[in-house]
């Protein structure tokens, strides 16, 4: 008579290490897992278990073998299919991610973890359609899925669709009004909208929830600057910097009210403060050219203002105020074909309706 442990013994086995696994005692539930595949080194469930844990504990490479070994022994098996996706995922392997979800949804279509999971990675692969379809299809399966309506809320602001942002993110906060992301989300739609009123009471909804929210204080700076209350806005911008120091988008916003006020020594280190934790930041490149012009430093803005346009190479302002810097310096023909060129880009856009106004380089950040 065989001394292994019966079929029957095996699966209580892996029952008991489940609860383990369920308390939060990995280390018990993985014994019992490597306990039942010593016995049985094919059994599904502790490979797909066992995996688990891997990746609870950071060893996601160990998950993905040990889950593909899972489905090697059974195909159909639904919650490995899905969770090897998660570990994928995580592994940057997102092509293969995408490749279990769909495994997934031909064995179950109304999977919901399995659509809202392939919609992330699709969004994270820039297919913001078809992300948006399975957000829908999520949320028709799993009605007040919190976090699919928020998501859904990101994919939809991403494709300029403001409207059914705006909804889903008013969902979100009606399942989960705790949810400070969702408030700050909002209010960066509201703002876009220029539903300023509405879109400050989200931000400060959402500091309030979680005050160290750098992106809500940030933009509660940005909409209360937009509403012609620049001291205010300030207050926001240094709350913001004074959570994350490397908050780019404060330092140069910051930057633009300290401009304004005459303070361009502040101003000009504060945008350089943005270009160092973003050196990509066209618009803050451009506010340094700019406070440095004002401040008589010629031969710096133009370089800014160059590094700006090599970035966003149809930048219309900083074009316009590389005009301007080489007609302060004397180069009269270089200056007018940089003006001619933004003006000849404005007239375009205006052409094809496309609002344009030359304004300062306010960036508001949130999805």
């Amino acid at each position: 008579m065989s001394s292994n442990p019966q079929p029957t013994s095996l699966e209580q086995t892996v029952a008991l290490a489940l609860q383990h696994h369920r308390a939060g005692d990995l280390a018990k539930a993985e014994g019992l897992y490597r306990q039942v595949l010593q016995a049985d080194p094919d059994q599904p469930a502790a490979l797909h278990l066992l995996g688990v844990v891997a990746h609870q504990v950071g060893d996601s490479a160990a998950a993905a073998e040990l889950i593909g070994k899972a489905l090697a022994n059974k195909p159909d098996y639904i919650d490995a299919h899905n969770d090897l996706g998660l570990v994928l995922r995580e592994l940057g392997r997102l092509g293969e991610a995408e490749a279990c979800y769909h495994k997934v949804l031909k064995l179950k279509p109304d999977h919901a973890d399995a659509h809202y999971n392939l919609g992330i990675v699709l969004q994270e692969l820039g297919r913001l359609e078809e992300a948006v379809l399975h957000y829908h299809k999520t949320i028709h399966i799993r009605p007040g899925f919190a976090v699919a309506h928020y998501n859904l809320g990101v994919a939809l602001k991403e494709l300029g669709r403001l409207d059914e942002a705006v909804e889903q993110y008013r969902k979100t906060i009606d399942v989960d009004p705790g949810n400070d992301e969702a408030h700050n989300n909002l209010g960066t739609a509201l703002l876009e909208q220029e539903h300023l009123d509405e879109a400050i009471e989200n931000f400060r909804k959402a500091i309030s929830i979680n005050p160290d929210n750098a992106e809500a204080h940030s933009n509660l700076g940005t909409a209360l600057q937009e509403d012609a209350r620049p001291d205010e806005a300030a207050r926001s911008y240094q709350m913001a910097i004074e959570i994350d120091p490397t908050n780019a988008e404060a330092h140069n916003n910051l930057g633009t009210v300290l401009q304004e006020r005459g303070q361009l020594d502040q101003a000009i280190a504060h945008f350089r403060r943005a270009v160092d934790v973003n050196a990509t930041y066209a618009e803050a490149f451009n506010n340094l050219g700019s406070a440095q012009l004002q401040s008589g430093r010629l031969q710096a803005a133009m370089e800014n203002f160059h590094r700006a346009i090599e970035i966003k190479p149809d930048f219309i302002e900083a074009t316009y105020d590389l005009g301007n810097a080489l007609l302060q310096a004397g180069q009269h023909h270089e200056g007018l074909e940089f003006k001619r060129k933004a003006k000849g880009v404005v007239e375009f856009r205006n052409e094809n309706n496309d609002e344009f106004t030359i304004q300062g380089g306010l960036k508001r950040v949130g999805k």
